[in-house]
């Protein structure tokens, strides 16, 4: 309930616009430059768009340095050793978790303030901060808020540019599929 409005339809709208802008500029850049290395671009393309709709980040080395967080704390999930000693996986993982919470905690006071349209400012509009649970404490409070965003980054990282490309690999390996 109190997250409805991030996924409502005005949201969703500005989330499908901004991504579609940030679509054009890139296919306009491919076509000029004729070939590009497809799995590489579109993984790129995802990540300047996730920067964009979840963050509303626009300077491309933020985006970049966020999506290599996001990257870099995926592998926790994958590392067999949970110690930070012997696992040089889990190191880079919390390595990248830390870069994210400690880029993104600091905001959520100016993106509940602004008008923001990218996910996480209406998330800090509408996570009931003003509403208290029956203890008296917010229903969802900064720290929360950030853990949410994050693993909602970390659901969205590489499965869609990774379906992308397997499907032009598939079509471009059958192209009678293409009809």
């Amino acid at each position: 309930e109190l997250m409805r409005p991030a996924f409502g339809a005005a949201a969703l709208d500005g989330y499908i616009a901004t991504a579609i802008d940030v679509y054009n500029q890139r296919f306009t850049q491919w076509q000029q430059r004729g070939q590009v290395p497809f799995k590489a671009e579109v993984r790129r393309l995802m990540a300047d768009a996730a920067a964009k709709v979840f963050l509303g980040i626009d300077d491309p080395k933020e985006g970049a340095m966020l999506d290599e967080a996001t990257a870099d704390a995926w592998l926790a999930p994958q590392a067999v050793f949970k110690r930070t000693r012997w696992s040089r996986s889990w190191q880079r993982a919390m390595r990248g978790y830390d870069t994210l919470w400690n880029a993104l905690l600091p905001r959520v006071a100016a993106k509940r303030a602004g008008d923001g349209k990218d996910l996480f400012s209406w998330m800090a509009r509408t996570t009931g901060h003003e509403q208290t649970s029956a203890t008296g404490q917010p229903w969802l409070d900064d720290a929360a808020l950030v853990r949410v965003l994050i693993s909602s980054m970390m659901a969205a990282f590489d499965t869609t540019s990774s379906g992308i490309a397997n499907m032009a690999w598939l079509l471009a390996k059958y192209p009678q599929w293409q009809d």
